[in-house]
């Protein structure tokens, strides 16, 4: 979700505040891959489809500005100058929650963020502006969900009911990110299964999205335990995939996970080990040390595991999911190799730090400890 949309950075908040120009024009703030830094381009907003926005500038560069939907990190539509305002606010206190680890004080901005969105939807605004606060909606009320699952229905019936009013939006992959997330936890397989398959399926999808999808239905394959299944699907899936980048190295994470399931542990810790040394994005780096402690505990390596998951406790702990993940494989480990001081240490982090309440590996050692 933050490698599509990173709703909340501070770049946002200064474009917003300084005010768009008198003239009519949408902004997008994307990364530019040319220039490596994220940049902003303002005008009109000429096409949009599931795999890239494309706007005329207002001044400048006469030339068209084509932006992959990767790399966008925020769209803001011509809105009425009373609007601007309250749409800046909204995406701080969106930004907020994202940045901030204290529970309480992310559910206010969460709350705040979603209240303002849900009044600006209500007022005058394009087409284009309106879908994007439908999605800012879905996704907020996802992330309020993550923290409290009870409201994980309402949320997963505001990104169903997106996902089926704007199957062909430029948010359709981040939104199908979301439901799936949600349907994962809720160990719904088939569900989020379908989604993906959804998205492979759809119009004017790029080739390597379409790829990226395709790999996610394997992922979850592997999470329900399907193996044999997800297995022929990444094999199949190696045909295509390029033979470097993100997708390539998730692709053998997946696959390092179906052998470790099966019985091949040493192979998935070789092909890890391999891969790690690849990786430059931290989130995706915690995911691969979070495998590479799996697949050691598998080959009864409590030791090496120890290691790969202090990797993520210590350095790569941007995700607080895989962080929490790292946090109960240590307090166990540290329990399996009879210290039982560490092992109590990492067993009141995850407990007692508010920034994972609601996570599944909390709620893990919470039932363990009764």
């Amino acid at each position: 979700m933050k490698r599509l949309l990173a709703v909340g950075c501070l770049a946002w908040a200064v474009t917003l505040a300084g005010g768009l120009s008198a003239r009519a024009q949408d902004t997008v703030t994307y990364y530019n891959r040319a220039q490596k830094k994220e940049a902003t381009v303002s005008g009109s907003i000429l096409v949009e489809t599931p795999g890239k926005i494309v706007v005329r500038p207002t001044t400048g560069a006469a030339k068209e500005v084509e932006i992959p939907v990767t790399d966008i990190r925020e769209v803001v539509y011509n809105l009425a100058p009373a609007l601007k305002n309250d749409y800046r606010i909204a995406v701080n206190r969106e930004g907020g929650a994202d940045k901030d680890t204290k529970a309480t004080q992310r559910k206010q901005h969460l709350a705040e963020a979603l209240a303002k969105y849900q009044d600006l939807l209500s007022k005058e605004a394009g087409e284009g502006a309106k879908r994007h606060f439908e999605f800012k909606i879905a996704k907020i009320m996802a992330q309020q969900a993550e923290d409290d699952p009870a409201q994980a229905d309402a949320a997963l019936l505001k990104l169903k009911k997106f996902k089926a009013d704007h199957p062909n939006a430029w948010q359709i992959s981040a939104c199908t990110d979301l439901l799936a997330r949600l349907l994962i936890e809720k160990k719904d397989w088939e569900g989020a299964q379908r989604a993906y398959q959804d998205l492979e399926k759809t119009p004017n999808l790029p080739p390597e999205m379409r790829q990226e999808a395709n790999l996610k239905v394997a992922q979850v394959l592997v999470k329900a335990k399907k193996y044999p299944e997800a297995e022929a699907r990444l094999l199949e899936a190696a045909k295509t995939i390029p033979a470097t980048g993100p997708e390539r190295v998730r692709l053998q994470m997946a696959l390092a996970e179906c052998q470790a399931a099966s019985g091949k542990a040493d192979e998935a810790v070789k092909q890890l080990e391999a891969v790690l040394p690849q990786i430059s994005d931290p989130e995706l780096k915690a995911q691969a040390y979070n495998s590479l402690g799996d697949s050691q505990e598998k080959a009864q390596r409590p030791k090496d595991a120890l290691y790969a998951y202090l990797w993520v406790d210590v350095v790569y702990n941007q995700n607080r999911q895989e962080h929490a993940k790292a946090l109960y494989h240590l307090a166990k480990l540290f329990k399996e190799v009879k210290d039982d001081k560490r092992a109590e240490e990492y067993r009141n982090k995850l407990l007692k730090s508010p920034q994972f309440a609601g996570l599944e590996y909390q709620k893990m050692m919470a039932n363990e400890n009764k």
